[in-house]
This record gives C-alpha cells, sequence and structure tokens, in this order.
C-alpha cells in the first residue's frame, strides 16, 4: 500500500497491507517514545504522593475503588458514588456536573480518578463514565480515543 495510493477504500485488507500498517504505526509510536520519552510517564498504579497531588480523605475511597478495577471502562451514578465515598456529594457535582467533573488536577475530587489512573470520559443524567488512563505527558492523561464500534 503506497502512500500516495488511496486504493479502494471499500476492498478488505490484505494482511500485507495490515502488517505495513503495523510497521508505520510501531515507527511513528518509537518516534513519540523518542521525542517525549522523559515527559511520558506510565500512569497506572501511581499513587496521589507519586503524582504531587493530594486526594481529600472525602474522595479517598473513590480513588481505592478505582485502583482495584480491572475494567477499561466503568459506568457510576452518582448514587453509586455516594455510596463509595460514604457521603453526600457537594450540590455543585449535581447542578454543574461538567465542571464539577472535569479532568483538572486542581480540585480535591479530581485528583481521587486522575491519581487512581482514570480520567472522566463523559457525565449524563447523573451517571459518569470514567476510562483508564493509560499515560500521561507533561501531568496531563493521556487516554486512547475510542475505537469503531
Amino acid at each position: 500500500m503506497a502512500d500516495d495510493d488511496t486504493g479502494d477504500l471499500d476492498a478488505p485488507a490484505t494482511k500485507r497491507d495490515l502488517e505495513e500498517l503495523r510497521g508505520r504505526l510501531n515507527d511513528d509510536l518509537r518516534a513519540l517514545l523518542d521525542e517525549f520519552g522523559e515527559r511520558l510517564k506510565p500512569s497506572a498504579g501511581r499513587n496521589a504522593e507519586e503524582s504531587g497531588r493530594r486526594i481529600s480523605m472525602k474522595y479517598r475511597p473513590l480513588a481505592e475503588y478505582l485502583k482495584a478495577l480491572t475494567y477499561k471502562t466503568r459506568n457510576l451514578t452518582f448514587s453509586q458514588i455516594e455510596n463509595i465515598i460514604g457521603g453526600n456529594l457537594p450540590q455543585s457535582a449535581w447542578d454543574y456536573p461538567k465542571v464539577w467533573w472535569s479532568n483538572s488536577w486542581g480540585p480535591s475530587q479530581c485528583s481521587a480518578w486522575l491519581s487512581a489512573g482514570w480520567r472522566v470520559a463523559a457525565v449524563g443524567d447523573e451517571t459518569v463514565r470514567f476510562e483508564r488512563v493509560v499515560a500521561e505527558l507533561d501531568g496531563q492523561p493521556l487516554v486512547p480515543r475510542p475505537g469503531p464500534r
């Protein structure tokens, strides 16, 4: 498969096409690692102290819960999260969910899921979808984009 050849997009990929694509992707990954290797760190299993962040006692149970999961994604209702933390979420979590459930390191609740190796992928209808973070670059989580469904 040549770079300037678009080919028939509806034709099935051959084994050779897939091997060439895999080789190019591996080359691209190696180039990224060479360029960003020092700043690119695995985040799975890092704790709040290693990431330089503090998790408030209120949200520590959520961090521990997420750390123990083996899933790639996990949907939790606000009520389930309240059960996990053993208390009520603040009213702002319900009133301003897009802001409150953002992936910013500032607020203590965000530090809980980010330091556990997770990020909020979506919020809606009093439900949060968490995704496992594969790595971070300069302290920001890198999460793979969803593949075709």
